[in-house]
């Protein structure tokens, strides 16, 4: 009996092995060790140096079949508020070089229009800074947990867009670079690449 159930497991844990499917490319920045280099090819992935130490968000693997899903590395939050403004929260997943659990997390909150689309469209080529009273970072991670003190600093927009393929589903694109400063530490030489769909874009 307990030969057939550890046979089963393995089984299954094979199915599920082989169900699944890497949808992150990293290519490594000669320049900045431990960084992927900047892109706009929808790469999945965001790098930077958190105090001097590389870190990166997790591999975006998709599962098909039974289980089925997508683990993503980059998720979209908006917030719906009384104010003339809503707020958007960026929050990518992730940990240090080599270390593959996905414990740690950098987010970058921003006041939005109630017009989701037309706002997030708007960022495309554009440099916003940030000094945590219109906008502001939060980050948990080993060397330093700031996830409940405002961080500052600035994002630069190479490509922001989202389009509306149907009722709450939607195809886009973001990527570009940031660096945000904190009272324990700082975030340097960021830069992010992602595919955005209804799974990681939580407006609703």
């Amino acid at each position: 009996m307990k030969f057939i159930v550890g046979f089963t497991c393995i089984i299954f844990t094979f199915l599920l092995i082989a169900c699944s499917k890497n949808q992150t490319n990293f290519y490594q920045d000669a320049e900045d060790p431990g960084l992927a280099i900047f892109s706009n090819t929808q790469n999945n992935i965001m790098t930077c140096y958190a105090n001097g130490k590389a870190w990166r968000t997790g591999n975006r693997i998709a599962y098909s079949g039974f289980g089925g899903g997508t683990n993503y590395e980059i998720y979209i939050y908006k917030n719906t508020t009384t104010s003339f403004y809503d707020t958007v929260q960026i929050s990518w997943d992730g940990n240090f070089e080599n270390n593959s659990n996905r414990d740690s997390r950098i987010s970058l909150t921003i006041p939005f229009s109630k017009n989701f689309l037309q706002s997030f469209n708007a960022l495309e080529g554009k440099r916003m800074a940030f000094d945590t009273t219109q906008g502001f970072y939060t980050a948990s991670i080993g060397v330093f947990n700031e996830q409940s003190n405002k961080g500052w600093g600035s994002i630069n927009f190479l490509n922001a867009h989202i389009d509306s393929i149907r009722p709450k589903d939607f195809r886009g694109k973001i990527s570009g670079l940031f660096e945000a400063h904190f009272a324990t530490g700082e975030i340097s030489r960021g830069r992010f690449d992602h595919s955005l769909n209804e799974g990681n874009l939580l407006i609703y």
